[in-house]
């Protein structure tokens, strides 16, 4: 018989007698059997019949010996044409693969894949990793699998046949630590490292194997291994089974720990297996044998191992009892055998008891000795969850020990542990019952956490909810906290825990009872779900996955809150997000508030370093949003918190945003004071827009009020007071920063206020020098932005314009024509208001980065900035300066002239000249020579002289052609002089000298007590007046301003001739007054230790003028960030003095964020007349929370016993003192801001 078509083929036998060939089956591996027959004919016999069918071919097989021989079908003869081969080879864990080739006689061809060939591979994770591909006739060297698994595949084609291939096998020892097979009790197994990490291209495989009817319990005690979805690159994969082919348990990497499991196997296998790229530490996972189990039947015995018989020796049992929700366990020992009690206790094996469904419960009972240590009394538990933990060492054994349980019902409380549920009040009939106390638990499964619901509520009301309450608390950090506590009729915010447990406690007292309350719970997956709102004083969160990657297209809104008149301290711990340049792709957003549109803080990717690692919030309220996109991830980001009382407020400066006041829109808190400054960007108007407006307001907004003014840092004017919703919805503030400050009184308010405000990137500017940067600089710039500004000279003058900063989305180089198509700053200059000439349009470009300087010819410029919705840059920052005649002059003398002087100026120019000197001195010029045009009256070339920085002043005088030399004298320390010309004829123009002189009328004033006057009081003061009294005191005292007589020209609006006093030392500071005509005006009391008094005369009307009084008074409002000590006036008798008897300190720290600290080491408020320091009704020192006395006051003192040390909540302190009788009221007290 042939194994093929011919004699040529393999000779599968020659036969004869009378035994069938080969027990009478032969298998042929090709599709055709050649047979011969040879008779002799000597001696007949009855000869042979057969027959045969067709099958299927089959080859390969699967291995699992230690050493063997694999050859191609057909071997020793010539294998089959279109066959394919699939051998398995399966060995012991922990043993490589070596294979011996003996022959290689395959059809030769180029590379092996596409006729004849034995291909060899192993198998790394999901992944087959080919070892060889083998053809023509060269046997191949020894080969080593990494692994204990290895696949042969054979593949021949339709064509040419060979004699084919024989390979042996044998296995040898992995690297040290690389799998193996444990069949202990209890062990570990653990990756192998090199100094501290595993190495590439590992393939480790370990089985453990138990005895039969045992089941083994995983636990995971350390991973670190490259993370990536669906742990693709590195990994460690648990079997329960023998082998890879049983079932698998879990595919894990990262460095989030598994939960533990318990398998249904003894017998389970662990592959580990690693590619080229990143290395960590590994994974350690210890196994023991698992006894014990889970008893949810609501009676039941419970025994030890092997009971009656001795237990085993190094056994861990764990038994929970689980019984629905309102139901307590009741638990009986029956018998007791465990391994002796000792003088220390329960030494070498016990039972424990825990009242809960982990050994973190509470421990009921610790068991050991014999039945005469069972109690006489059940044990009980407080929910629906007992524990039973059963350990023995490897000593002695005994008999073990038996329980029985049971169950009674509960009225309410217990312990949930399923995904979804919901928790009820008690009730009776139609509402709760008087004297309840109960516990609810909710304890989620690791990488869970819980949101509660509220579904209906309704308590009996308290303000502080002190008689019926439901507080709902969680462990964090070792400790538990309370994350509301609440009462009445309001159904609460949802409550998001931020770990696995939370508790949910409910009281109500002997009083009013109500309907109660129903919420609802779910479990959430960390790795999948996001979000929440916070509402603990203290927390953490994490992006989703974390420490893993995040997953792609996720978008999750976290909402912080704390108590109102809280803030709330952020720390960035970890951050590594993708990075781009905008932050366009995977960001984190922050937020002052609780909504999408409250004020952006800012937008963060890239590493940590491009975040502010902490920040503090505004108010009670923190947003914060996380956006990925469907390309790259990272590792994600890692936050905490914590809350404390605290003031509100803080800086904005970003080119939109919105102000909120505390706790919007439930209602703010009383007695609450806030400050926020805005500041854009320089040559930016603001818009404030009113979106709703809710105060509890008296009278003409005395109550709770909101205050709007341009300028900051004490330089608040044009202030605007807002407590009603008919108030205008938009106001526009002519510079680019603005002051907005909340006050709220005593008792309920209303919602509150939510204000927007926005850049107005557009205006005309004026003056000597400026700057205009774009919106948000130094940060990226608004989408579709269209900003246009002008900047305009006086008429002759040039502007020169330079660039510091010009970052805009680059150009597109290659178009012939319109390259700068995407953002661009376009520059023109023109003339009365309309462009003439283009002088460029600038982005950056090869070789052109920064835009050239540029001088005009003309006296306006024309920038228009223009970005479209895609790529944003940081933008850019240009400084101008007027280039011609004029100037801004600081000298205490000196001389000025006309252009080209004694030459003819130059026709159709405007030059202008201001001219300083020192406060409280005058200017004089004297004309020496002045030449214009001659035409009748100064109508066409001119000189005008005004009495102050600008035209707004009164005009001194007006000059063209004359002989005559001319004197004026500016009322205050500046002086404006204007030359204009027309376009027909000029003259020599002007020559003048000026110098510093004492002051016709205002002054510096600094004495505790005197007056002030206008100029020639009581007689009738001069026209063109433009008076300033500069009035100081001593540090840490106010000014008292009485005006005593007043006899200025009234109008209406007293636009003519008037008075104005500003608190403090410009007329940039806030306006406390203006006033004309005969009226007096109330006392003034200024906030700090400066007053400016201005008065103001046109060339029409005069008056008397007026007197007032200056005295110092004992008070001040000090800003600080450092230390300082205040007193009372050496000669201060308050009843005699001139600084009242009513003084109040407001001490503010600068920081929003800081707090003021008050020693008062010494003071003496004693009593004159009787022992009344008890009653402090003839001297009281008070102290006020916040700025003012409508805060909490802390408290009264008087005598000599001076307070403790005083931090206020917030950033203020108040310090009033008041006295009845005639004294002396010494004190002292040091204040300092600290942060804590």
């Amino acid at each position: 018989l042939h194994d093929g078509r011919s004699t040529a083929d393999h000779l599968i036998g020659r036969f004869c007698g009378n035994e069938a060939p080969r027990g009478g089956n032969i298998v042929t591996t090709h599709n055709h059997l050649y047979m011969w027959v040879s008779l002799s004919g000597s001696d007949p016999q009855e000869g042979f019949s057969l027959h045969w069918n067709s099958i299927e071919p089959s080859c390969g097989g699967y291995l699992t010996g230690d050493y063997g021989t694999i050859s191609s079908p057909g071997t020793p003869g010539k294998y089959p044409l279109n066959r394919n081969c699939t051998w398995e080879i399966d060995v012991n864990p922990g043993r490589r693969i070596l294979f011996h080739f003996f022959t290689m006689q395959l059809e030769e061809h180029g590379n092996c894949h596409e006729k004849d060939y034995l291909q060899i591979n192993e198998t790394i994770g999901e992944r087959d990793i080919q070892l060889g591909i083998y053809c023509g006739h060269v046997v191949p060297g020894p080969l080593y699998t990494s692994g204990p698994y290895a696949l042969l595949y054979f593949h021949s084609d339709g064509d040419t046949q060979d004699q084919g291939f024989q390979v042996a096998y044998s296995t040898v020892e992995a690297s040290p630590g690389c799998g193996g097979v444990v069949t202990g009790p209890k062990g570990t197994v653990s990756s192998p490292t090199v100094k501290g990490e595993y190495e590439a291209f590992q393939n480790c495989v370990w089985k453990i194997q138990l005895p039969k009817g045992e089941r083994i319990r995983l636990i995971w005690q350390d991973m670190d291994i490259e993370s990536n979805r669906n742990c693709y690159f590195d990994s460690v994969k648990v079997y329960e089974g023998p082998n890879e082919y049983s079932p698998l348990v879990g595919t894990y990497c990262g460095e989030t720990l598994p939960l533990p499991r318990t398998l249904s196997t003894n017998i389970a296998i662990i592959v580990f297996t690693t590619d080229s790229s990143s290395q960590g530490r590994g994974f350690t996972l210890k196994y023991d044998t698992y006894c014990g189990g889970e008893f949810r039947e609501p009676s039941g015995i419970i025994t030890s191992p092997y009971y009656p018989h001795n237990y085993p020796a190094e056994a861990d049992c764990h038994y929970e009892i689980v019984q629905p929700p309102e139901k307590s366990i009741l638990l009986n020992v029956l018998d007791l055998d465990i391994e002796g009690h000792s003088h220390s206790g329960c030494y070498f094996d016990y039972l424990r008891i825990y009242d809960g469904d982990n050994e973190n419960a509470t421990q009921l009972a610790e068991l050991c000795g014999g039945n005469n240590k069972i109690p006489d009394d059940a044990y009980y538990s407080t929910h629906n969850h007992m524990y039973l933990f059963f350990q023995t060492d490897g000593s002695n054994s005994f008999r073990g020990f038996k329980a029985n349980y049971s169950t009674v019902d509960r009225r309410c409380g217990g312990l949930y542990k399923e995904p979804t549920g919901s928790i009820q009040s008690p009730t009776d009939g139609d509402s709760y019952s008087n004297n309840e106390n109960c516990t609810w638990t909710i304890q989620a499964p690791p990488g869970h956490v819980i949101e509660l619901t509220w579904v209906s509520f309704d308590l009996e009301t308290h303000y502080k909810c002190l008689h019926d309450w439901v507080e709902v608390t969680e462990i964090y950090d070792g400790g538990e906290i309370t994350a509301m506590k609440v009462c009445g009729h309001s159904l609460p915010s949802n409550v998001y825990s931020m770990g696995r447990v939370m508790n949910i406690y409910f009281h109500s007292d002997e009083s009013v009872t109500s309907d109660g309350f129903l919420a609802t719970y779910k479990f959430m997956d960390t790795s999948k779900s996001c979000g929440g709102r916070y509402l603990t004083p203290v927390g953490t969160f994490e992006s989703p996955g974390y420490p893993d990657r995040y997953p792609n297209d996720k978008e999750c809104a976290w909402v912080i809150e704390a108590e109102p008149r809280e803030q709330i301290w952020l720390e960035i711990e970890e951050f590594e997000l993708e990075s781009s340049t905008d932050c366009t792709y995977d960001y984190l957003e922050i937020r002052n508030g609780a909504h999408s549109t409250s004020p952006l803080i800012g937008r963060y990717c890239g590493n940590k370093s491009t975040t502010p690692g902490s920040l503090l919030s505004f108010t009670n309220h923190l947003y914060l949003k996380f956006v990925s996109d469907g390309s790259k991830t990272k590792k994600g980001f890692r936050v905490s918190w914590f809350s404390a009382l605290g003031t509100c407020g803080g800086t904005l400066t970003s080119s939109t945003g919105d102000i909120m006041s505390p706790n919007y829109p439930v209602g703010y808190a009383p007695f609450s004071f806030c400050t926020w400054n805005i500041a854009i960007n320089a040559g930016n108007k603001l818009q404030i827009i009113l979106v709703d407006v809710d105060f509890k307001s008296e009278g003409e907004c005395q109550g709770d009020y909101l205050e709007v003014s341009e300028g900051r840092n004490g330089r608040a004017r044009n202030t605007q007071r807002i407590c009603r919703a008919d108030t205008p919805g938009a106001l526009e503030i002519p510079s680019n920063t603005a002051t907005v400050q909340f006050r709220s009184s005593f008792g309920n308010g209303g919602h509150g206020f939510h204000l927007r405000y926005r850049t107005l990137c557009s205006g005309k500017l004026r003056g000597f020098t400026g700057v205009i940067e774009s919106p948000n600089f130094p940060n990226n710039y608004p989408p579709n932005t269209n900003c246009s500004w002008i900047i305009e000279a006086p008429i002759g003058n040039k502007i020169n314009i330079s660039f510091s900063h010009f970052d805009l989305e680059p150009g597109r180089e290659w178009k012939e024509e319109d390259k700068c198509g995407y953002d661009y700053l376009k520059i023109q200059e023109g003339e009365d208001d309309k462009p003439v000439t283009d002088l460029g349009t600038f982005c950056p470009l090869e070789g052109m980065q920064m835009p050239p300087k540029i001088t005009t010819t003309m006296n306006q410029v024309f920038i228009n900035f223009v970005t479209d919705r895609s790529m944003h840059y940081g933008g850019f920052r240009l400084e101008w300066i007027v280039h011609g005649c004029g100037g801004y002059i600081r000298k205490a003398n000196g001389q000025i002239s006309s252009p080209g002087y004694p030459n003819p100026y130059p026709t159709s120019i405007i030059c202008e000249w201001v001219i300083e000197v020192e406060y409280g001195h005058s200017v004089q010029i004297n004309f020496i020579e002045v030449e214009t045009e001659k035409v009748g009256g100064c109508d066409i070339d001119k000189i005008q002289i005004y009495g102050g920085e600008n035209d707004e002043a009164p005009e001194l005088g007006e000059l063209c052609h004359t002989d005559q030399p001319r004197q004026y004298i500016s009322p205050i320390n500046k002086m404006m002089i204007r030359l204009h010309s027309d376009w027909s004829h000029s003259g020599k123009g002007f020559l003048a000298n000026f110098t510093t002189v004492n002051s016709v009328c205002g002054g510096k004033f600094n004495a505790p007590h005197g007056y002030i006057h206008s100029q020639n009081y009581p007689m009738n003061y001069p026209p063109k007046q433009n008076c300033e009294w500069l009035l100081q005191t001593d540090t840490h005292h106010v000014l008292n301003l009485t005006f005593l007589d007043v006899d200025i020209e009234g109008s209406r609006e007293c636009k003519m001739d008037y008075i104005k006093v500003f608190d403090g030392p410009t007329r940039e500071h806030k306006e406390l007054v203006h006033f004309c005509g005969h009226e007096k005006p109330l006392p003034i009391i200024s906030s700090g230790d400066e007053l400016l008094v201005v008065m103001y005369s046109d060339a029409a009307d005069v008056g008397k003028g007026f007197r007032a009084e200056v005295q110092r008074a004992c008070g001040a409002r000090i800003v600080t960030n450092d230390t300082g000590t205040l007193t009372t006036a050496a000669d201060l008798h308050l009843m005699h003095s001139y600084e009242g008897h009513n003084c109040s300190w407001i001490i503010v720290a600068e920081n929003h964020g800081d707090h003021i600290t008050l020693r008062i080491p010494y003071m003496d408020l004693s009593c004159n007349y009787g022992d009344c320091d008890e009653l402090c009704s003839e001297h009281a020192l008070e102290i006020y929370e916040g700025e003012g006395l409508d805060g909490p006051r802390i408290g009264q003192w008087c005598g000599m016993k001076a307070p403790p040390e005083i931090v206020s909540t917030g950033n203020a302190l108040t310090i009033h003192l008041a006295t009845y009788s005639y004294s002396d009221v010494p004190f002292v007290a040091r204040y300092s801001a600290l942060d804590s």
